[in-house]
Parts: C-alpha cells; sequence; structure tokens
C-alpha cells in the first residue's frame, strides 16, 4: 500500500509489485514456482514481500491478461527467497512460469507496443531480445567499458515502447549508453553526469525522447531529446 498504513506505521514504505498502466491497479498475486524457489512466490510463509525486493514489472500493452515480473534483491535466507528469473503471468498472476531459455538474472524489461511484439530484457552484461516471448533470443553485449554496478540493482534499463530498437542502459560511474539498432550497437552518452551508480532510467514517453537519470548518492538529472548535455532537474 504506497501511500497509508498496511503493515507499517510511517506510512511510506511501499509494497505495491507494479501498477497498471492505464488504471493504476495494484496487483499482489500469490502463486508457486518451480523447486520452491520463490516458496508461494510473492507472499512466501510468513514473511511479507516488501519494496526491498526491488521488484520490476512490465505488461503486454496488447494482451492486459499477461504480464513480465522480476526481482533486483537476493535476500539469502531461505524464508526469504526471491525468484531469481523472469516470470511471466498469463492469468493476472493467478499462475507464473518462467520465461524460457533465460538462465540468467533480469533487471529491467519491456514488451513493446508495435505490431510484432518484441520482448526486451536487461541482464548484468546484455541486453536480450525475443519476438516469440522466450522461444528464441537475439543477444547483445554492452560496450566493454561499460560497468555494472555492485549490490542489488546491477542496471538499469528502458526502451521506447512504440520503437524497441531505441534502448538505453545505466550502470556504475554514472555511465548510461545508448543504442538504435536494438543493441547491436552503443554510444556513451553520459556527459557530465556524477560518478554514481545509475540506478534508474526513466523514459519520458509521449516526448521525442526525453530521459530522467536517477543518480545514487547526487539526485535526478534530465536530457532532453537532441541534447548532449544532463542537468539536475
Amino acid at each position: 500500500f504506497r501511500y497509508g498504513r498496511w503493515e507499517n506505521e510511517r506510512g511510506y514504505e511501499g509494497d505495491a509489485i507494479f501498477m497498471n498502466p492505464y488504471t493504476n491497479t495494484s496487483y499482489y498475486p500469490r502463486a508457486k514456482t518451480e523447486k520452491s524457489e520463490g516458496i508461494d512466490f510473492l507472499e512466501p510463509g510468513s514473511w511479507k514481500m516488501t519494496s526491498w525486493g526491488y521488484p520490476k514489472a512490465c505488461a503486454n500493452y496488447h494482451n492486459p491478461d499477461q504480464f513480465f515480473v522480476t526481482f533486483g534483491r537476493r535476500p539469502t535466507e531461505p524464508e526469504r527467497t526471491l525468484p531469481k528469473f523472469l516470470y511471466v503471468s498469463e492469468d493476472r498472476g493467478v499462475h507464473f512460469k518462467r520465461v524460457a531459455n533465460l538462465d540468467e538474472p533480469v533487471y529491467s524489461m519491456n514488451v513493446s507496443r508495435t505490431e510484432k511484439q518484441r520482448l526486451t530484457v536487461f541482464t548484468p552484461k546484455s541486453i536480450m531480445n525475443t519476438t516469440n516471448f522466450g522461444k528464441t533470443w537475439e543477444k547483445y553485449n554492452y560496450t566493454k567499458d561499460f560497468r555494472a554496478a555492485g549490490g542489488s540493482r546491477k542496471v538499469s534499463g528502458v526502451v521506447n515502447p512504440d520503437n524497441p530498437d531505441e534502448v538505453w542502459v545505466g550502470g556504475r560511474d554514472g555511465t548510461v549508453i545508448a543504442s538504435e539498432n536494438g543493441g547491436k550497437s552503443w554510444s556513451n552518452i553520459s556527459g557530465k553526469l556524477p560518478k554514481g551508480q545509475v540506478s534508474e532510467l526513466v523514459y519520458h514517453e509521449g516526448s521525442k525522447g526525453d530521459l530522467y537519470a536517477l543518480v545514487n548518492g547526487f539526485g535526478v538529472f534530465y536530457k532532453a531529446a537532441g541534447k548532449k548535455d544532463w542537468q539536475l532537474w
């Protein structure tokens, strides 16, 4: 519960896994995964899932019953185990299954709004694309000088849902790289961002490419489409 009290008297610790992009409906699914990974998935045993698991999720714009969820944090206690990989629900959270042929942890993802849907995922070392939801993948590594961050959120990544060839990835040392061909080639657009971890990137939908970057310890920075410079927002 994002802005009120729910097992938290301070009232600011958010437990929402994700929000429907059109209705703002919050979902709190409960479903088992294979080999007891995640125990009962989002509400395992006596442990209540919180935003400290760094959940990321996205919905399929073409199919409101389908959504994807992954977690950035890896608690070590058995009773707090979270699923390590990317999961999909085809029935709004009643059941989950692992996305096929994907054995790497995922830190962000997107399903495009294009006629031929593309699922894009960001791992610590590469971007991966599939147009058949995991039957086959295309994989492209980040640049050699790009470094994933330490801790719970290794990379941050965003996609233009109307043109999934346009992608951006943030890592450590204030680094942001961009691609206009789905990850086949990259350019460094970090500019003069401070040297902190870029823990979140936001693509401003409806703009022509405006970006926001949360740099840990420094603040939120804004880069207008077509501009080279970031400014403190």
